[in-house]
């Protein structure tokens, strides 16, 4: 036990632990928000959500640019992770349809990734794994909650909004990569400190287009609950309509 202070194993009840505390405090503030729906209490926490996660990616990024923590390759606000931190609270905050797009599907599809595959090697006693954790929590949380307290829904329109939105990410992020040797969306030529999916699917830079291709048809995956959904419902709507005198509806 005293080794989880110091160090963080993939894979081991140590993991498990840290991902059932964050998927306790996501799902329950998330039923918390689902009760208080339509009602002032809910606007309240929705507005208090989007506050704490800019202050928190303030603050984060504050601590991870000081002097003594600065790495180029890891300190910038540039991973998907980073840019979703940011785009969460904006979503709650301003419930614009574009940006809660994004955050559904980067939210759920791609940083859920830090729960499955944790590039972390640091314990509880250091402040990194704090961050790691609590990052992953308030932009995961975040789209949770969107979906489950404020009913966001998404459609294939949105996929493409947050599909292009990441092609336009890796784009302009790639030449970033190249000419600072660093790895941020994980597309550079470098591997991450823990071994991933990613380092099984070929040498750089080929191994680009099947990441990419992997992430947008999990996303893809994502729509496609939903337009079952929609479908059910559309034949359920059209029964329900009263039958003129010819007996059609």
């Amino acid at each position: 036990m005293s080794d989880w202070m110091a160090t963080f194993h993939p894979r081991t009840l140590q993991h498990a632990v840290c991902v059932a505390v964050c998927m306790v405090i996501m799902v329950g503030t998330s039923l918390l928000g689902l009760s208080l729906r339509a009602r002032p209490a809910g606007d309240r926490l929705r507005i208090g959500i989007g506050v704490v996660g800019i202050l928190y990616w303030i603050g984060s990024n504050i601590w991870w640019n000081l002097p003594k923590n600065f790495d180029v390759s890891e300190s910038l606000p540039l991973q998907v992770c980073d840019l979703a931190g940011l785009i969460g609270p904006l979503a709650l905050l301003t419930r614009k349809r574009q940006l809660r797009a994004i955050l559904y599907f980067w939210g759920l599809v791609l940083s859920s990734q830090g729960f499955i595959q944790p590039i972390l090697d640091v314990g509880a006693g250091h402040t990194r794994f704090w961050l790691f954790w609590a990052n992953h929590t308030i932009i995961v949380g975040m789209a949770m909650y969107d979906l489950v307290a404020l009913q966001f829904r998404p459609t294939w329109r949105d996929f493409f909004t947050a599909a292009g939105a990441i092609l336009i990410y890796l784009i302009l992020i790639l030449p970033f990569d190249i000419v600072l040797d660093v790895n941020y969306g994980y597309v550079g030529n470098r591997s991450a400190a823990q071994k991933t999916i990613i380092d099984s699917l070929g040498p750089w830079p080929w191994r680009i287009a099947p990441l990419a291709a992997i992430a947008l048809g999990a996303m893809a995956i994502m729509v496609l609950p939903w337009e079952f959904v929609r479908r059910r419902e559309i034949p359920a709507s059209d029964e329900s309509k009263p039958a003129d005198g010819n007996g059609q509806a």
